[in-house]
């Protein structure tokens, strides 16, 4: 009986720590969230070694990652990353991958958060509306990103929130009204771009930090109420007025800095300050008179900074008319009440009356003569156009005798208008600005007039410059030299595909421009994005970049050089086949976001003339018509994913490494494997993952064309290998799958 009696005691002990683990363990759905979490953001430091056994609970935490669970909810998660944003400048941005949008979906899968801390992440994006989805949210710091746009008015809705850092982003516009968060205690928005209206807080804070904003506006009366605020930073905006004397006698404020603004005037010789206040700064302001007695260092042991205003009877002042003179700011001209007789105001009215009559009649003039001019100018380009003779062009453009015609895009044979698109590949079209027709004075700026060492490559067939337009975006050009007598219409009829080629995964064409010359020589210029940050070889056998290319980061630029053919077999009917795949043509951003460069451009065919064999731009323009063209495209991807795999570079024909690839495969041996894969990335992949990977790679390689897999098939599986990927942990033994 007694040994019996021991053998429960010794399983109560041993099952005791696993019941309860059990009862401090994640729901399912709240654990797929948190590696959801970590894949949007790009794998962050700290959150590596998770499998789809980690109990998130019982991790120890650290300075880049701790969660805390309650009830088998989070309620607490900090993410602190590397990609700060530095006094508003980025160091590194999420990739174009990222959604901020679908973030915050996931987000609202934690419904009992109440802190969320999410810093120097590099994300990006609009601050949602669907943040109020948060509803236990108690303390929100979303600092030191690259958030931009207006704060959405829905964080006022948050009424558990206690703190809000949002400070060191990009946010513009007005800051909603916050009065009625009631509970709000601390809120930092410095170093972003908000104003000019300076926002409505809740009379409850304790700190308020507002600084290097555009607020343009007075102190508002409604800081009198606030009885518990402790710091007060207002500093580098563009407030002016007075500085209420209210401020300084605060009870609770400890510190008031309000240097950097316009605020002028005097200060009450009488004015009090609070028995808290150690701290105050009026420095760079345009004040005038003497300092407070309560301010002066000889009667108080606060610390006043009060230099460079027009203060009498202090050091380190601007003299007297510096703060007289200022010029008025914008949203600064206070209203002024003026008392009039009767006589003139009717006077003002009927001076204003006939002021505001002569300048309508003025506009409407204008607008006349303008309409006149419009009309008489299209009847006079469409009389020369059709007039207009044959030009031969020459080899160096003449700026004298250059036609741009507009682009039309039609729903025409070879066009399409993306109806047959699946949404994700509608997804990845950028939006960009629109297709444009450059003048040829704009790419000799932008390209020095076409001097030789802006050239980056030349052929035959074109050359490619380098250049910077206007607006400060680099730039490519592809010039090319035609040799037939042809219209202008023509040639934009043959390019009318080419505005449709903007998407995430390419580098884009932005525009073009035709220039005919005088001795009959025509050349037509396309332009390119510039992308400089190496190609994908380059960031795989240089060492410096190849420390960056770890497994997830790889297989997301595969998945994006995936998603950018889709879009060339997909964007025009029939799609655009036979692209030169070569892994020196796949760009990396810097966000290593991948974009394919030298695809075959899409020249529409008309009346079987010569003219569009003549129009191309890349030596793949046939590849591209034969048989199963979609299929070489796959093929050239396979050998793309085994480099990315390998480290090593492919020959079209590599059977003895395919053949090593295929045998580790059928013998399932992770050792095998390991010896294949780039060092670089060992402890960063499961085992599984790459396998599935290495499958459809050799899937993309069959010898028989029709046995390769669709472009669809391969996007799917290797989405697939990056949910293997994340319900696996990354270890030296890959034994987690």
């Amino acid at each position: 009986m007694a040994s019996f009696d021991l053998i429960l005691l010794v399983l109560f002990f041993f099952f005791l720590p696993w019941c309860f683990s059990q009862a401090q363990m994640l729901s399912s759905s709240q654990s797929q969230a948190i590696f959801r979490i970590r894949r949007a953001l790009e794998y962050p430091s700290g959150t590596d070694g998770w499998n789809r056994y980690t109990n998130f609970c019982y991790l120890p935490k650290t300075a880049n990652f701790s969660l805390t669970c309650s009830n088998n909810s989070v309620t607490q998660l900090t993410i602190v990353g590397d990609r700060p944003n530095i006094h508003g400048v980025p160091v590194r941005h999420l990739s174009e991958n990222f959604s901020l949008d679908s973030l915050f979906t996931t987000m609202s899968h934690l419904s009992d958060i109440a802190n969320l801390t999410l810093v120097s992440l590099g994300m990006w994006g609009e601050l949602p509306t669907k943040v109020d989805r948060l509803k236990s949210l108690e303390h929100l710091n979303l600092s030191s990103n690259s958030l931009y746009g207006e704060i959405p008015t829905q964080i006022s809705r948050l009424d558990k929130l206690e703190t809000l850092d949002l400070s060191v982003n990009f946010l513009k516009g007005s800051v909603p009204d916050l009065t009625r968060l009631g509970v709000l205690r601390y809120i930092d928005l410095s170093v972003n771009r908000l104003g000019p209206e300076f926002p409505s807080l809740g009379e409850n804070l304790a700190v308020v930090v507002l600084k290097n904003n555009t607020f343009k506006d007075n102190l508002p009366d409604e800081l009198e109420a606030m009885h518990d605020l402790q710091l007060f930073d207002s500093s580098h905006n563009s407030l002016f007025g007075s500085i209420p004397s209210f401020l300084f006698s605060l009870p609770s404020l400890e510190a008031l800095d309000l240097n950097g603004n316009s605020l002028s005037g005097a200060l009450p010789t009488t004015l009090s300050c609070g028995a808290s206040l150690t701290f105050v700064d009026i420095s760079r302001n345009d004040l005038v008179g003497k300092l407070p007695t309560c301010l002066r260092k000889s009667t108080t042991k606060t610390t006043v900074v009060y230099s460079w205003n027009c203060l009498e009877d202090s050091s380190l002042q601007h003299i007297s008319s510096y703060c007289q003179q200022k010029p008025v700011k914008p949203l600064a001209v206070m209203p002024t009440t003026i008392v009039k007789k009767e006589g003139e105001k009717k006077d003002s009215k009927n001076l204003l009356g006939l002021l505001l009559g002569i300048i309508g009649a003025i506009v409407g003039a204008a607008i006349l003569i303008a309409s006149l001019l419009v009309i008489l100018s299209n009847k006079m380009r469409k009389k020369t156009r059709d007039q207009q003779p044959m030009i031969l062009p020459k080899s160096v453009p003449d700026k004298n005798s250059i036609q741009n015609l507009p682009v039309t895009v039609s729903s025409v044979a070879g066009a399409t208008n993306g109806n047959h698109m699946s949404p994700e590949v509608r997804f990845g079209m950028l939006e960009q600005n629109p297709y444009r027709v450059f003048q040829i004075e704009d790419l000799e700026d932008a390209t020095d007039n076409f001097d030789r060492s802006n050239v980056l490559h030349e052929s035959s067939k074109f050359e490619v410059y380098k250049g910077r337009i206007e607006d400060g975006s680099a730039i490519t050009i592809r010039c090319l030299q035609l040799k037939q007598k042809h219209s202008h219409q023509v040639l934009i009829q043959h390019m009318e595909g080419f505005p449709k080629l903007k998407h995430r995964h390419l580098v884009s064409i932005i525009g073009h421009c035709i220039a005919d010359n005088k001795d009959g020589n025509t050349t037509v210029y396309l332009v390119f994005e510039h992308v400089s940050n190496g190609t994908l070889r380059s960031h795989l056998t240089e060492w410096r970049r190849r420390e960056m290319l770890k497994w997830p980061q790889r297989m997301t630029a595969v998945i994006g050089v995936t998603r950018g053919i889709q879009f060339l077999h997909t964007v025009t009917t029939p799609g655009i086949y036979g692209n030169d795949l070569k892994i020196d043509n796949i760009i990396l951003d810097h966000t290593l976001t991948a974009k394919i460069q030298n695809y075959r451009l899409p020249v529409a065919e008309r009346k079987k003339n010569k003219f569009s064999a003549e129009l191309s731009f890349n030596a793949t323009e046939e590849k591209g018509k034969k048989k199963h063209g979609d299929k070489e495209d796959v093929y050239q991807l396979g050998l793309i994913i085994l480099e990315v795999i390998t480290g090593k570079s492919f020959a079209v024909e590599a059977d003895g490494d395919l053949e090593r690839l295929t045998g580790a495969l059928e013998d399932s041996s992770e050792e095998d494997l390991r010896n294949l894969t780039d060092p670089a990335i060992h402890g960063t992949y499961a085992y599984e993952s790459v396998k599935t990977v290495i499958e459809v790679a050799l899937n993309c390689l069959s010898k028989e064309a029709i046995k390769r897999p669709s472009i669809d098939d391969i996007l799917w599986n290797m989405q697939y290998s990056v949910q293997i990927q994340d319900g696996c942990g990354s270890s030296e033994g890959f034994n987690f799958c």
